[in-house]
């Protein structure tokens, strides 16, 4: 038992399998593309993105050129093929050249601010494979210590009920077995409820379509890499690469552009005609204009814009603040509870995990030797079982602050060993 205990806790190196006999097996690194090829939020990121670039060309489009024929001086009742004096021009209207320069850049911070939000559904969505990956593997774990101590209640409980039988036991303590036994029966549905959600939610990410009829078989543990981690470093880090606080940056540049449009909304827009004229008979006449477009009711309309693009700068940058601030509050935090979880799975696996497996068999003999009681059992075999899922529970906390960690900062702390399958 020690050795089968401390191998799955020094290695993490076994696998989970479900379902049917030929299931789909899977490395963390094939969850992670089945992911990223099948979710439905992911793929609509990247469609975004898509669509972003090809608006570019309709953004700095000019407006439908307008073609025009007129004929002039008809007299009533006449017939226009009767006449040749007639006009045949197109007009093209623009606004101010710099609005056009203006206008690209905002369809260009549009498409980056796309990109980072693809970059940020990314991050999103394989933290949460990750999650849901490393918790079925600690589910399974837990599953198999679970009918471990079931095994033992069964086996005491009918050695007790024997005993009983024969006149060797009390009442009390066949009935405390019985409790105990029933416990160990609820606590193993129970665990095993559990496992089969985890399953559920992990399909559900990788991809209903394709996982829900078949099994999967887990293949990678997941481990920290035991370099040392420095706040500093990866709040840096955080700064550089995090797709949040680019995006916002993004945003902030956006509204700086949109705000230097609304001022440019002052500037007068063109129109500009070319005619090829008709006259007696005569076709080489032709004529031209240049119009110009003033906003004389700028205090209404145009006023308003600036006034409404301005507010929005201001509101971008607070948002390039709180963004930051966020990010650091959720840096610190999965900081912490990764330095305490690091701490926590340590004197689990040095301290609490020897001396309960010890307490265990020490009481586990005892009480088969007719040395100590039942209850001095009962304790001992609650200690091994509490300590054991604390120690689950550590590594879980540990692994998923580093995860965390991970998806904030981008620097791979993670990582996986596979078991050769037998």
């Amino acid at each position: 038992m020690k050795m089968l205990f401390g191998a799955f806790f020094v290695l993490l190196c076994h696998w989970v399998s479900f379902g049917q006999s030929s299931p789909y097996i899977l490395t963390l690194e094939q969850a992670v593309q089945a992911a990223l090829e099948n979710n439905p939020r992911y793929l609509e990121a990247k469609y975004e993105v898509a669509a972003s670039k090809a608006s570019y060309w309709s953004a700095i489009s000019l407006p439908q050129p307008s073609f025009e024929i007129s004929y002039n001086f008809v007299p009533q009742g006449a017939g226009l093929s009767q006449y040749d004096e007639n006009n045949i021009g197109v007009s093209q209207s623009f606004d101010f050249p710099t609005l056009y320069f203006l206008r690209a850049s905002v369809a260009d911070y549009t498409t980056d601010q796309k990109i980072n939000r693809l970059e940020l559904v990314r991050n999103k969505l394989i933290h949460k494979v990750k999650q849901s990956y490393n918790k079925l593997l600690m589910l399974k774990y837990k599953v198999m210590f679970t009918e471990q101590i079931l095994s033992v209640a069964q086996e005491l409980h009918t050695k007790i009920e024997r005993k009983t039988i024969l006149g060797e036991s009390s009442k009390l303590e066949s009935l405390t077995a019985s409790v105990q036994y029933t416990e160990a029966v609820n606590n193993l549905a129970i665990a095993k409820n559990d496992l089969q959600l985890a399953k559920a939610e992990l399909i559900n990410i990788l991809g209903p379509e394709k996982f829900k009829n078949s099994g999967i078989l887990l293949v990678d543990s997941l481990y920290v890499d035991a370099s040392p981690l420095d706040f500093s470093e990866l709040l840096d880090a955080v700064n550089k690469t995090n797709p949040q606080i680019s995006e916002a940056n993004v945003l902030k540049e956006l509204a700086a552009t949109e705000k230097k449009i609304s001022w440019h909304s002052l500037l007068p827009a063109f129109t500009l005609s070319w005619y090829k004229q008709s006259r007696g008979g005569n076709t080489n006449f032709y004529g031209a204009s240049l119009g110009l477009s003033f906003p004389l009711w700028f205090m209404f309309e145009n006023r308003g814009k600036i006034a409404e693009a301005t507010a929005k700068y201001s509101i971008a940058e607070q948002q390039v603040r709180t963004v930051n601030n966020d990010l650091v509050l959720q840096l610190e935090e999965a900081y912490a509870i990764f330095k305490n979880a690091d701490k926590q799975k340590a004197l689990y696996s040095n301290t609490l995990i020897p001396q309960s497996q010890t307490v265990f068999e020490i009481a586990l003999k005892s009480y088969i030797e007719g040395e100590a009681s039942y209850l001095d059992f009962l304790q001992a075999n609650r200690l091994l079982h509490d300590t054991r899922n604390g120690y689950i529970q550590s590594i879980l906390n540990q692994i998923s602050a580093a995860l965390t960690l991970e998806e904030l900062s981008s620097i791979t702390m993670v990582k996986t060993r596979q078991q050769e399958l037998k």
